[in-house]
């Protein structure tokens, strides 16, 4: 599959009463931060946004990695505007009010577009729903978001024979064949009202995190996830990778929550644990008060093995497993120049240390 990406910001935002494609978001704007979830995304080979026409000029100096064109009056003017100059066999569309788009959620519509013809993201509703014909059981539907994969080839025919007006591609191509759901995300919010732009900005959260473990004959040596190949491993209760650990003691720390000893105490539950398995048990905790790690940092302190061979494997793991990008993460390594470590006697031919900083986004709900 040849993937092109269409992002859609080319309406007038006359509920939201300013241009909201402009606004703040971290270190871009909110149409920079939907913009690059597919510029940085190694499946997708083209983004094409879709602004308005006195914008075009503007967003091409902007962001000279995509395809920028001229919307329309309407969405479905605008989508095609940009279908005009997919080169894909495939198409996302994506709402460039949506910025959160995280990279999970578009593998997740990816991989199905292997299996499917038209594949849109779904979450469950909160609320309850009612109609002409009185309250509705909410169980039975679901919220559509995206982005939306189709064949280009089918998008386009669903346009062209149709004059009618639809609130997203999925309802227009439900009309020819069926739309297969996969599981949304919560926090690809649209910025559809100023609330929504106040809620999804939220604030940063930084942590430090700090551990250590004593290398030991006769076990495996992981580091950020990876298999090191060493004569030694580190000794601890789970796999005792001491980067994933400080990384999940700085994740804790910026949440004001206790360190991983509270979470993974030395019981028989966690013994041998893969610390890759208790990181997404601290990621579901953060989820929980509505906070993502965005940014990590990390320093190995170790005298051997040599890591510089394993850095950007890495690298690209551990971002993996936070769903962000391998840009957002990084590590170095250094050695203590044979001075003991910060504890009682502890050489750096003895253990493997790691101290890690991580920036975590939280929205105002929290």
């Amino acid at each position: 599959m040849k993937i092109s990406a269409i992002v859609v910001a080319a309406g007038n935002a006359t509920r939201f009463a300013c241009d909201k494609m402009a606004l703040p978001l971290a270190d871009s704007t909110v149409c920079q931060a939907a913009v690059r979830a597919f510029t940085t995304h190694p499946d997708v080979s083209q983004v094409v946004l879709v602004v308005p026409q006195d914008k075009v000029a503007q967003y091409r100096t902007l962001l000279a990695d995509c395809t920028v064109v001229a919307g329309g009056k309407t969405r479905a003017e605008s989508v095609q505007a940009g279908l005009r100059v997919a080169t894909g066999d495939h198409v996302l569309v994506h709402d460039g009010a949506r910025p959160n788009v995280s990279r999970a959620l578009i593998d997740r519509v990816l991989c199905a577009m292997g299996e499917h013809s038209a594949v849109v993201p779904t979450i469950a509703t909160g609320d309850s729903l009612v109609g002409p014909a009185g309250y509705c059981d909410r169980s039975q539907y679901r919220l559509t978001q995206t982005p939306q994969g189709f064949e280009t080839a089918l998008l386009r025919k669903c346009f062209a024979d149709t004059q009618r007006q639809f609130t997203d591609e999925g309802a227009l191509v439900a009309e020819t064949v069926e739309v297969y759901q996969v599981e949304g995300d919560v926090a690809n919010r649209k910025l559809t009202y100023p609330v929504d732009y106040y809620g999804i900005r939220g604030d940063l959260r930084y942590g430090i995190g700090y551990d250590i473990h004593r290398l030991k004959e006769g076990r495996r040596l992981v580091l950020g996830g990876i298999e090191i190949d060493y004569e030694k491993g580190l000794d601890g209760h789970s796999d005792a990778d001491c980067c994933l650990h400080a990384l999940m003691d700085a994740a804790l720390s910026a949440m004001g929550l206790a360190d991983i000893g509270h979470y993974f105490p030395n019981t028989p539950q966690w013994k041998d644990a893969d610390s890759a398995d208790l990181l997404a048990n601290v990621m579901q905790t953060l989820a929980q008060k509505n906070a993502r790690i965005v940014a990590a940092s990390m320093s190995i302190i170790a005298e051997a093995p040599r890591l510089g061979a394993y850095i950007d494997v890495m690298r690209k793991h551990i971002a993996a497993l936070l769903q962000i990008d391998p840009d957002a993460v990084g590590i170095g390594v250094t050695t203590n120049e044979g001075v003991p470590m910060p504890v009682a006697d502890l050489a750096t031919t003895e253990a493997i240390a790691c101290i890690a900083e991580v920036t975590v986004q939280t929205t105002m709900d929290v």
